[in-house]
């Protein structure tokens, strides 16, 4: 089976820290106030809006990028609906506080081949509890632990709202918190275990600063674990998840979330900036990203992206600025907040419908940054274009891709399936690898993953790979799959599973056929808006005694073409590792230009009067050389 590039983890070992001015991984393929009491308003302000990032598209054409708008338009990357502006004064000087990271989940080690990365185990965690549940253990390691079960939780909170909500409906993204109890009976019983242990253990931790209290008023050191304790205990009361042990209270939540930001808990930083922001005091929400983005919080640079991008929280819509911060966030991205990587992928594919195509060569003139604010460029460091020499936008789109879907961001997921079925570079047709990305999609609740592998299932796959090859991994058609996929999608009262289903029961795939029942589908479809339904709806109902009925044959065959001229692309442009990127003329050109100047600074030291060039020039000379030689090849 062909695989694609490895794609690695963030480093075990990353810290958020503002003396780290030089994490920059070389990757190589594959979730955030003021003191004069604002927390006063937020009793009489409704629950925050959910967020909606882009989602795949209804449809046999590339996926959807993102909702439909342009920079002058209220959209935003958590689609956030702004409240009326407050006037509010500018918060006090933070005392110096210690940096701490805003802490990952803790998954276990996976092999490198992975498509996803592991997540936390939850054997693991309950074969940890009593020794957790003991009074002398280290508090660091209790909220690591709780972290993770935290993380669960959400997780399976968030899938179970996606598979339950009807296609049309808002479902918040993965990052998103959930404002509301938490469904506990319909989670896993070891799931309900591990959080009746975790939220006492958290509020304990944190009981030495009282809720809601302001940071101010703190007379006590805050250590780095009682500040994410801290922070825990506002997510709990700023959703009300777990009303029986922490209330809905928005007020409190602001406090604590201020208190952990300005102890040091890196991540707090976004949820003050969220908090702003819905006040509409943007001054002070782009000032809360600010400082949580100098730590490298990924969600504040992408935020921060975000609003130079289209024009938010007063900032001009600026590309040039925007689109390093979204590349070092896409960099940053993790299992909390995986977006950035897939947003930036679709702004490289310009299948990001917000704002206008950008351009490869603007993509190419940039620089890539290592730290937020950029530090000071030096003549003698070289600069890193987005677009490094000898890829292009669709290789760099391809490896922020599969990081997103390393990540589990079933989006990306999704697309990954649908480049692999399709061939579209720079991928190769790859049944095997298509099915593995959709039924992840799927598991994440993707419902457009769960008709894409119906329709594998229904023909299954030949296992003729590029070149003729047999392919490993080749599958036999399963029209009992078919079905089943088609009615976890129908279930959701998506248009194209109803008509499926009508299809299926009309000529009899995985079913007996049933007039009757494919009437029945057909209706559903078409009051969902299906028009393809109305026909189907008029032959049956026709007053001829035996109606035309569709060819089952015959759509199969369709699908097995559709398949066929994605394979022979792959045969006629192999787009399998390693890849062949194409350079333009005008990146190119770039490179030269750039070069230009870099040999201009460093024969700067040339005018002082009676020094000595001769080691420059020479330096220059042949570095010059070096890059032609280069280029001579690229260009041949």
């Amino acid at each position: 089976m062909s695989l694609p590039p490895p794609v690695p983890p963030r480093p075990a070992d990353l810290r958020h820290d503002s003396g780290d001015s030089h994490y920059d991984p070389n990757i190589v393929s594959p979730r955030p106030h003021r003191t004069d009491n604002p927390a006063a308003k937020l009793d009489d302000l409704a629950p925050p809006p959910t967020f909606a990032f882009p989602a795949p598209f209804q449809g046999g054409g590339v996926p959807m990028s993102a909702p439909a708008g342009g920079p002058g338009t209220d959209w935003s990357p958590w689609n956030f609906s702004a409240a009326p502006r407050s006037p509010f004064p500018n918060p006090p000087p933070a005392p110096p506080t210690p940096a701490m990271p805003a802490h990952r989940p803790s998954p276990a080690p996976s092999a490198s081949t992975s498509l996803t990365a592991a997540l936390p185990s939850l054997p693991t965690l309950l074969e940890a509890l009593p020794s957790i549940t003991a009074p002398s253990l280290d508090p660091a390691l209790k909220i690591t632990w709780a972290r993770d079960v935290f993380f669960l939780a959400d997780r399976a909170h968030h899938l179970h709202i996606a598979l339950t909500t009807p296609v049309g409906q808002a479902v918040p993204s993965v990052s998103d918190p959930i404002v509301g109890p938490m469904p506990l009976s319909a989670l896993e019983p070891e799931i309900v275990q591990l959080i009746t242990a975790a939220v006492p253990l958290v509020l304990l931790i944190a009981a030495p600063f009282p809720p809601g209290q302001p940071y101010q008023q703190n007379t006590q050191h805050m250590e780095a674990c009682q500040a994410e304790a801290v922070y825990m205990r506002a997510v709990l009361a700023s959703t009300g998840a777990h009303p029986q042990h922490v209330a809905f209270n928005p007020k409190a939540a602001f406090r604590d979330f201020e208190s952990a930001a300005r102890g040091g808990y890196a991540g707090a930083w976004f949820r003050l900036g969220r908090d702003y922001e819905t006040f509409g005091d943007f001054k002070h929400a782009k000032e809360c990203f600010e400082r949580g983005a100098k730590l490298g919080v990924e969600s504040c640079l992408y935020r921060l992206g975000m609003a130079h991008l289209l024009g938010q929280l007063t900032l001009p819509a600026n590309t040039s600025l925007a689109l390093p911060i979204l590349q070092r966030a896409a960099i940053l991205a993790s299992l909390e907040c995986p977006q950035p990587a897939y947003v930036y992928s679709l702004l490289l594919l310009s299948e990001f419908a917000s704002i206008p195509p950008i351009p490869a060569q603007t993509f190419a003139s940039l620089s890539a940054i290592s730290a937020y604010p950029p530090p000071p460029s030096h003549p003698a460091q070289p600069l890193t274009p987005l677009i490094p020499l000898g890829s292009s936008p669709h290789l760099e789109s391809r490896h922020h891709l599969e990081r997103a879907a390393y990540l589990h961001y079933g989006p990306a997921q999704y697309k990954l399936g649908h480049a692999y079925e399709f061939a579209d570079p720079p991928f190769f047709f790859d049944p095997l690898l298509s099915v593995q990305y959709y039924s992840l999609a799927s598991q994440n609740g993707e419902v457009e993953a769960d008709m894409a592998l119906s329709k594998w299932f229904l023909c299954g796959s030949t296992g003729s790979g590029a070149g003729g090859k047999r392919m490993e991994g080749a599958f036999e058609k399963d029209e009992g799959l078919a079905l089943t996929f088609t009615q976890k999608a129908s279930a959701r009262n998506l248009a194209s599973a109803h008509f499926a289903m009508g299809y299926y029961a009309e000529v009899g795939v995985g079913r007996p056929a049933s007039v009757p029942d494919a009437i029945h589908y057909y209706t559903l479809a078409a009051q969902a808006g299906n028009a393809d339904a109305n026909q189907r709806l008029e032959v049956l109902n026709s007053s001829n005694v035996q109606p035309k009925l569709l060819d089952k044959g015959a759509h199969e065959q369709r699908l097995e073409r559709t398949r066929t001229m994605a394979q022979r692309r792959t045969e006629e442009q192999p787009m399998s590792p390693p890849y062949q990127g194409e350079v333009s003329l005008v990146y190119i050109q770039y490179v030269l230009v750039q070069f230009t100047i870099s040999s201009l600074m460093l024969l700067a030291p040339c005018d002082a009067p009676g020094a000595r060039c001769d080691a420059p020039c020479r330096e220059v000379g042949n570095s010059l050389k070096r890059v032609e030689n280069c280029l001579s090849g690229l260009k041949s």
